[in-house]
């Protein structure tokens, strides 16, 4: 993966948290995904019932880890994969009501959202050791001088 790829990976993730986010809340706030169990194919799904506080805390807590990302964080990279994986075994409850077409599909889903977290943290990593690389040779390298 090079510079590029590194940045392009990273812009895809926190680009994806941040987007998925007002998807989901009209979903469930005009309920139009509710009869179909749509939400559970976003990457972020929140508990929406009596407890509405835990919603608007994980709501804040993926907005500061898709900033984090936003900003080359490592730790907001990983954390971010950490949630996501949580999120999805929160799901798992919900999709056994379901059938096996829709849990087939979820699962695909699940992955493809899971291999571009995974992709992003990745690219936080490289970003970071190639940046490290670029300012070490930068240093080495003699400044060229004009003869006249």
């Amino acid at each position: 993966m090079n510079f590029g790829q590194a940045e392009k990976s990273i812009r895809t993730t926190w680009l994806l948290s941040a987007i998925a986010i007002p998807v989901f809340f009209g979903y469930v706030l005009t309920g139009k995904g509710a009869k179909y169990n749509l939400q559970l194919l976003l990457p972020w799904v929140f508990p929406v019932g009596p407890h509405i506080f835990d919603c608007f805390a994980i709501l804040f807590l993926v907005l500061i880890l898709a900033f984090m990302v936003f900003r080359r964080s490592r730790i907001g990279a990983v954390l971010l994969l950490f949630e996501y994986i949580l999120n999805r075994y929160y799901t798992i409850m919900w999709l056994y009501f379901s059938s096996s077409a829709f849990i087939i599909t979820w699962l695909c889903v699940s992955v493809v959202w899971g291999l571009l977290f995974l992709q992003g943290m990745r690219g936080t990593f490289v970003y970071h050791r190639l940046k490290g690389k670029m300012s070490v040779e930068s240093l080495d390298k003699p400044i060229p001088v004009r003869a006249e």
